[in-house]
């Protein structure tokens, strides 16, 4: 079943310049630049150039690390042990203004070497080719990830000539080829030592010579980061930053949470922190709609790659700062994170007006950013012309691409690197990294290195390549080292699943908060088995914690049986302010013992006493309806389906491959890029409005659908309804063509994306 729906969506990658050619909406006014506007022009520059069009923060300078020939078409990279620099190639991604060129097998892995250690990558050696629009990697095992959706393949070189003779597909739904604005990619090693992608719902990791899989969270567009503490970071293109306060396997293991609070919180809105490029930048896609009065991007509508400063060079200041890079408007973002009462982060801009980097060069594409072994920031450039995908793509801005000569050429691209003029005083260069050739005890040590890249890098290496040799060691470090390589070395022996209660113990008992939630994190086993000593440990954290202590404590407590945890449980929620997501939390794990708990609260009507009696106990159909009821019609019962309805919907499940990148194949939607479909009073009401929305996009908050008016034909768009009005648990009427031909005509001269509010006003009877 599977390869018969992969080939039906190749068939329609194939074909589907003829009917996604452009993002215009019908009727809608695209007002052209002015007459006077003095636009600066694009052209290639070569990289002297280059680098005198960057403007960076005073005390830093930028320096370049690979370029063409060495390059082309960079999207993402990593640092292997060694210092190498593997670099994955999109070479296929846009050559015109229709698309040509996706489905060729042009995509390249290479691997760059800096072999008289200028600084200066001059070495390239392909590592693999014949890809179709590959956009992530990671060093894995012996190894490397590679993805090209929808396949996710895993490469070796078993000869050590730096070129792969062997290649594994590990995956083949790894997202949608269809649209590659909103697929599978980022493949990030992340400290529980699973390996999660942004825009896909799937998690890998390798263990003892084979990849395993496991459901998570769909989380943000481009590339993803964590920090000391582990916690993920992502961002959509107008969402500039969330982040997983807590692990988003327990939404998994309880699906009966009525929330995702926690997961996926959003840091900033993007007018919070507003852009400065250093140009005006008219080539934007809906520049006449976004652009303000100087023809300059005031707010985010790129936002990709993002990453925390977790390095010492930049000094004490810029430690857990997180980067992120604009493309759109040329330029790479720094915010400042700062922690919250409840626990959570605020971002804000870390200048007034300015950026951190800003070119005046229109082709500058900052895709990616990497702390590297040196302590530097590492951007990865695209470099070129056309970065908005032809599905997208609006009149506007195909004229300025066609006018200004920017689609070509093709090929290019760089990687260039930021560090401080003057480094901070504790900043050793730690020179050409050597992990690959350390012992066993060399890696342990490591665990506790001041930079992040140098401490994940020994954890993988010493998880994949399972070295139980290392374990007395670990237990060693996890009990008496340093705050973060407690918390690597726990991780370390997770991974080696040789995590042991004395380690767990200890790590409870640590000063350090992000010790104490590693030792509850991969304490589990013992507090599911009731452990007397593990439990009356963490009942001993009570409620003196830091938020984030406090937050982890719940979850673990709801896998915890007895007076004692559900005592614990109802003082966590008893605190002034109870922290952010406890209260599914309380929830967690308690299915059975709701009337246990209530008997805890001393008092039902206090503010704590309806904090969980409403989570626990009330029931969905009890509570009020929404503000705003979208059905005008009487819900009828799930019917058999025509022959030519269920041809309908079959048509219907092709076409929401266009859609399954932002909503999800379960129809759940991600938080910070679309909304679920599941049980939504839009899905299960009137289908006129469902049509209109489809035709012209809609708006809320942060999130906006784009219109498909252009893109889809009537039948098309019926179908996909279809198909989603009858899957992800609805049982709602099929719509046929006719219907979206009628509100096709009868909205013909909508220009706009619908609200919520209209849509409440649309006159159906």
């Amino acid at each position: 079943m599977r390869r018969t729906w992969l080939a039906v969506v190749g068939a329609v990658v194939l074909t589907a310049t003829a009917w996604a050619q452009n993002g215009d909406r019908p009727g809608e006014v695209q007002r052209p630049l002015p007459a006077d506007l003095a636009v600066p022009p694009a052209p290639v520059l070569s990289d002297e150039e280059a680098l005198a069009a960057f403007t960076v923060a005073p005390g830093y300078r930028v320096e370049l690390v690979a370029s063409h020939p060495q390059l082309f078409d960079p999207v993402a990279m990593e640092f292997g042990p060694d210092g190498r620099i593997w670099v994955v190639e999109m070479r296929g991604y846009m050559h015109d203004v229709e698309g040509a060129g996706e489905e060729l097998p042009i995509g390249t892995v290479a691997v760059l070497a800096d072999e008289d250690g200028d600084g200066f990558f001059e070495k390239r050696t392909e590592f693999a080719g014949g890809l179709v629009m590959p956009r992530a990697l990671s060093l894995a095992a012996d190894g490397v990830l590679v993805g090209a959706p929808p396949y996710l393949y895993y490469f070796r070189d078993t000869d050590g000539d730096d070129v792969a003779d062997e290649r594994t597909i590990v995956a083949d739904d790894y997202g949608s080829p269809v649209n590659p604005e909103h697929t599978a990619n980022g493949l990030f090693h992340a400290l529980d030592n699973w390996i999660y992608s942004a825009n896909h719902g799937v998690r890998h990791r390798y263990h003892d010579g084979e990849w395993i899989r496991g459901e998570t969270t769909p989380r943000g567009q481009w590339g993803m980061d964590q920090d000391d503490g582990g916690r993920l970071f992502y961002n959509s293109n107008s969402d500039p930053l969330r982040v997983d306060l807590v692990p988003s396997a327990y939404f998994q293991r309880h699906p009966g949470l009525e929330s995702m609070d926690g997961l996926a919180v959003q840091t900033a809105r993007s007018r919070d922190v507003p852009t400065f490029p250093g140009r005006i930048t008219p080539g934007i896609n809906r520049g006449y709609q976004m652009l303000d009065e100087t023809w300059k991007l005031p707010t985010v509508t790129a936002a990709c790659g993002p990453m925390i400063y977790r390095g010492v060079r930049f000094g004490p200041d810029f430690r857990g700062n997180a980067f992120f890079c604009e493309p759109s408007g040329n330029l790479v973002k720094r915010l400042l994170l700062t922690p919250t009462v409840d626990g959570s982060v605020r971002a804000a801009n870390a200048y007034p007006d300015t950026e951190f980097l800003v070119s005046t060069d229109e082709r500058f594409r900052p895709v990616n950013a990497y702390n590297g072994p040196d302590g530097a920031i590492y951007l990865v450039d695209f470099y070129r012309g056309i970065i908005q995908h032809r599905i997208y793509l609006t009149t506007f801005l195909r004229n300025q691409i066609e006018q200004r000569g920017l689609d070509a050429p093709l090929g290019r691209g760089r990687i260039w690197k930021i560090v401080p003029e003057t480094p901070a005083a504790d900043w050793v260069d730690p020179g050409r990294p050597a992990l690959d050739e350390a012992s066993v005890a060399e890696l342990v040590e490591t665990l506790d290195h001041p930079n992040g890249w140098w401490r994940d890098t020994a954890q993988r290496l010493l998880v994949e390549h399972r070295q139980t040799a290392a374990v007395a060691g670990l237990r060693e470090m996890a009990r008496q080292g340093g705050p973060l390589g407690r918390q690597h070395a726990l991780w370390t022996l997770a991974g080696l699943e040789r995590i042991d209660r004395a380690s767990v113990l200890a790590g409870l008992t640590a000063a350090d908060p992000r010790v104490q939630v590693a030792a509850l994190q991969v304490g589990e086993p013992w507090l599911r088995a009731g452990d007397a000593e593990v439990v009356a440990a963490v009942l001993a954290l009570g409620g003196d914690t830091s938020a984030a202590v406090q937050r982890q404590m719940a979850f673990a407590l709801g896998e915890v049986g007895g007076a004692a945890a559900a005592r614990a449980l109802v003082d966590l929620a008893q605190q002034d302010a109870p922290t952010f997501g406890l209260a599914d939390a309380v929830k967690s794990g308690t299915a059975g013992r709701e009337a246990e708990l209530l008997d805890l609260i001393p008092d039902a009507a206090s503010p704590v006493g309806t904090f969980v009696t409403t989570q626990l106990v009330a029931d969905l159909a009890s509570r009020e309806p929404p503000p705003v009821v979208y059905s005008r019609r009487e819900a009828t019962g799930p019917r058999t389906l025509s022959a030519a309805e269920r041809a309908l919907f079959e048509k219907g499940r092709t076409v929401y491959a266009l859609c399954m990148g932002c909503h999800q194949a379960d129809g759940r939607g991600m938080p910070g890029m679309a909304a679920s479909l599941v049980a939504s009073p839009l899905v299960e009401g009137d289908p006129r409005l469902l049509a209109r929305i489809v035709l012209h996009g809609k708006a809320q908050d942060t999130l906006q659908m784009p219109a498909l008016a252009g893109g889809l034909d009537d039948e098309s768009i019926a179908a996909v309804l279809t198909y989603v009005r009858r899957s992800f648990g609805h049982n709602g009427d099929p719509v046929m063509p006719e219907t979206v031909t009628a509100v096709r005509a009868a909205e013909s001269g909508r220009s706009q994306p619908w609200t919520t509010e209209e849509l409440a006003t649309v006159p159906l009877d």
